[in-house]
């Protein structure tokens, strides 16, 4: 099944990310795995999926993102994800929002890019 994933990275704490995200219509949900990340979804359908980690650990080669290789101080990050073309431009508009808001990074996998300030 096809995926479509954006990820936005942080070079300082994004502060009241959960008050932020709630305002753009997403939800925290209970984390499902039991580990530090922080799960939302959109309150209208469930289309688009968030995971918010603060345990950043550095990738393996030829994993992504690559922040710190690429030149970000990268200290958290934001996985925005959905299995449903239909939702792939919500989950641009999340992307850019949030990157605008904390002054961000996002990286967009499809093209292996990485765009500053929301310019997806």
């Amino acid at each position: 099944m096809t995926s479509w994933e954006y990820f936005v990275g942080f070079e300082r704490e994004p502060k009241d990310l959960d008050a932020f995200l709630d305002r753009q219509g997403y939800e925290r949900i209970p984390n499902k795995q039991g580990n530090s990340i922080r799960d939302y979804e959109s309150r209208v359908g469930g289309l688009v999926e968030l995971f918010f980690t603060e345990d950043f650990l550095e990738v393996e080669e030829g994993e992504v993102p690559d922040w710190r290789g690429n030149g970000y101080n990268v200290t958290s990050e934001l996985m925005i994800s959905t299995k449903d073309f239909s939702a792939d431009l919500e989950a641009q508009r999340i992307a850019n929002e949030t990157t605008k808001k904390y002054k961000a990074v996002i990286y967009d996998p499809q093209i292996d890019e990485f765009f500053k300030g929301g310019s997806l």
